[in-house]
């Protein structure tokens, strides 16, 4: 199930067969009823063929001269039907391009998750090595105390994490959403949650080999989580760059009119 998901098999095979289905009806039904959907026609190849292309220029033709044509004959039919089947052809392979790169949010994910539960368990099993805490020796602050315990990586992942989700939330009203099959701002929200785990993670190990000058002095284990609340909402520096990217793969979805019309889903 998980493989046919990720592969979009159904999906496609859907499209397919409701490809064939429009294209026998166009073949087969009466010409009147082929010339009352030409301006259908023509907006899916308007969303998914560019001006440039031959094919759709049948389609604008031939919706230009219907009204004033008694019928279309059987050679606009077919060539009409071709054109359909183009911008058909065409928008499924923008589809394919959705899923691929949400495909590769989801990896994306998965392996920083994974990262993100190594190095809980690292510091659960080695505390003193992997060690969330500032201050002098006589005066030490942790995460959750005055000593390395094992749970402190965790801890701040969690801090990190929920950070993550908020700042997503916010960042994400500017991705529109999709009406294609594949859930492109779901999979960059789940990306952005073991981001925001490790960015708290890291900056506070930065700041403990004194990367930033002056802001290695933490007191207490309410300053350490309020910096690692920091740095998971800071995660949105990098995952910004996937939002962009995200949005320019959705606005391709149907936008081949010059009208950025990201996520619609054309259908005749």
């Amino acid at each position: 199930m998980l493989q046919v998901s990720y592969n979009g098999a159904r999906v496609e095979r859907a499209l397919s067969h409701l490809e064939a289905a429009q294209v026998a009806l166009l073949r087969r039904a009466p010409v009147w009823f082929v010339q009352s959907e030409l301006p259908n026609l023509q907006s899916h190849a308007r969303q998914h063929l560019p001006p440039t292309d031959p094919q759709r220029a049948v389609i604008e033709r031939a919706a230009r001269t219907s009204p004033q044509a008694a019928a279309l004959d059987e050679a606009t039919r077919m060539a009409v039907v071709s054109a359909y089947r183009a911008a058909c052809f065409e928008a499924r392979q923008e589809f394919s391009r959705v899923r691929s790169f949400r495909n590769i949010l989801l990896m994306s994910a998965l392996v920083l998750t994974v990262l993100a539960v190594v190095l809980a368990a690292a510091g659960w099993f080695r505390p003193e090595e992997l060690r969330l805490c500032f201050g002098a020796p006589d005066q030490v602050a942790c995460p959750t105390g005055s000593e390395a315990r094992p749970w402190d990586m965790l801890f701040i992942e969690s801090f990190g994490l929920i950070a993550a989700a908020v700042s997503s939330s916010a960042a994400l009203r500017h991705v529109r959403g999709t009406s294609t099959p594949y859930g492109l701002p779901l999979a960059l929200a789940v990306l952005k949650l073991p981001a925001g785990a490790l960015t708290a993670v890291l900056g506070l190990q930065l700041m403990r080999g004194g990367f930033v000058p002056g802001l290695s002095a933490l007191d207490t284990p309410a300053q350490i989580v309020a910096w690692a609340i920091v740095f998971g909402a800071a995660q949105q520096l990098f995952t910004g760059l996937v939002d962009r990217q995200a949005q320019t793969v959705l606005d391709d979805v149907g936008g081949k009119d010059g009208a950025k019309d990201g996520g619609k889903a054309a259908g005749a």
